[in-house]
């Protein structure tokens, strides 16, 4: 493998300097979810009964 040189080259510099830019009216539900169950086939949850072995496949339906 080739070595290249990683995108971040300080990650005290990139932690302190990130900002995620939300919009002041955000609202996950609606502005992302909604557009994950346009198709409502999709999976949307994976849920499993107490003991962990087995497994519920949801669908936006």
């Amino acid at each position: 493998m080739k070595d290249t040189t990683p995108n971040m080259q300080d990650y005290a510099e990139t932690y302190r300097d990130f900002k995620l830019d939300v919009p002041e009216h955000f609202n996950f539900a609606f502005d992302v979810v909604d557009k994950w169950a346009e198709d409502r086939t999709k999976l949307a949850l994976i849920s499993l009964d107490p003991s962990g072995e087995n497994a519920q496949h949801h669908t936006f339906w």
